[in-house]
């Protein structure tokens, strides 16, 4: 099973910029960059875009053969997990890819005003979140005055320091090729963005320290007063990375644990209960195995067990036993984020839930609804 988790291509992505960049330089690190980016791409498929770039700078470069099969000596090692499953599976991701990102995009064309606009919104928010900003038009503004920095240096600096700005440069903007598919307009789209924003940064800041440190001072202070401040505000808020901007909503810990508290204020702590989720990703344990542990381990009190759906092969199973029957307190969280099931899909797990327990008492907390549900055997012997 491949990774599939944005968070784990970040620090992946950034090996496999250094490396590439090592590769530019005349250094034989090209089969490595292959390989994270490999890696990262299992992690987020939509950084596919970025292999024809790389196929770029080899070319303009004027790179020797051996680089160009190392670099696909990598590809296919990162990509091999990924590679294996669409050989299983019939090649569903590619026929998936064809079908929707590009015949769908035939038949119903995307505007390009739409496109220009959430492009130029994404750029301002990356910018905002990682570098400065009270605003997303002032973050933009912020953009503007750093690429005017770099150009203005460009022409002054030596023809190695200016390939790779222009490398640099490239990574920045090259995810504008995702906006013209109908692609989700969500934030994880930026994550191969905010690295070479980092980069141009420091470059600026170096530069103006060497000749201006008071104005570098001022900006670095700026920079981190920006980010505590909005770290300070998403905290009281309870608003972590933009919601609008995820396909689901952000949550804080503390928030978890307090619908975990919930569970067990429904179910009671003397005994262990099933719990059952309804939510995505659909039959995933991880999320709930990881904050289950830390609560009862906080408390003392007994791990639940797993009634429904299961799929394997993700971190925290073994925390979470599946159970082929529900216990005496059976708890049923509906997610807030349940609408992204398929309706067939969700409709059955709910049939399910249905046929084997009945409805006893019910809480919502943060958009989450927490079930208190018993075994239909219990409640006809108690009658």
């Amino acid at each position: 099973r491949w990774i599939f988790n944005f968070s784990v291509s970040i620090p992946l992505l950034v090996w496999s910029y250094y490396f590439f960049y090592q590769t530019l330089q005349r250094q034989a690190r090209s089969w490595l960059a292959g390989l994270f980016l490999g890696l990262a791409i299992q992690g987020e498929i939509f950084l596919l875009y970025l292999i024809p770039f790389y196929y770029l700078w080899l070319y303009l470069s004027k790179h020797q053969f051996k680089n160009w099969w190392q670099l696909h000596l990598g590809l296919v090692l990162g990509l091999a997990p990924l590679l294996v499953a669409e050989l299983k599976f019939r090649f569903i991701a590619s026929q998936t890819f064809i079908k929707v990102f590009l015949l769908d995009n035939f038949s119903n064309p995307l505007q390009v005003q739409t496109a220009l606009l959430s492009y130029l919104d994404h750029l301002g928010m990356v910018v905002k979140h990682t570098v400065f900003g009270w605003s997303y038009p002032i973050a933009f503004a912020v953009l503007i005055v750093l690429i005017g920095f770099v150009l203005t240096k460009y022409h002054q600096a030596k023809r190695k320091t200016r390939l790779s700005l222009l490398f640099v440069l490239t990574l920045l903007f090259s995810h504008s090729i995702l906006f013209t598919f109908h692609f989700p307009n969500k934030v994880f789209l930026d994550l191969p963005v905010a690295v070479p924003l980092i980069i141009i940064t420091a470059y600026v800041l170096v530069n103006l320290w060497s000749t201006k440190k008071l104005l570098a001072s001022c900006c670095l202070m700026l920079i981190i007063g920006s980010n505590l401040h909005q770290l300070y505000l998403n905290t009281q808020r309870q608003t972590p990375f933009e919601l609008t901007n995820f396909i689901q909503n952000g949550m804080l810990f503390s928030q978890k644990l307090e619908i975990v508290q919930a569970m067990y204020h429904l179910a009671g702590t003397d005994q262990p209960f099933s719990l059952s989720v309804l939510g995505t990703p659909y039959g995933v344990r991880t999320v709930w195995a990881s904050v289950l542990e830390q609560y009862t381990r906080r408390h003392q009190l007994p791990m639940p067990s797993w009634f429904g759906y299961v799929a394997h092969g993700y971190p925290g199973e073994q925390l979470l036993v599946p159970q082929d029957h529900p216990h005496d307190q059976h708890i049923l969280l509906i997610e807030a984020n349940q609408d992204l099931i398929d309706q067939y899909t969700r409709l059955q797990y709910l049939a399910h839930q249905d046929k084997v327990t009945t409805l006893v008492a019910e809480q919502e907390l943060y958009g989450y609804k927490i079930q208190l549900r018993k075994p239909i055997k219990i409640i006809n012997k108690n009658n």
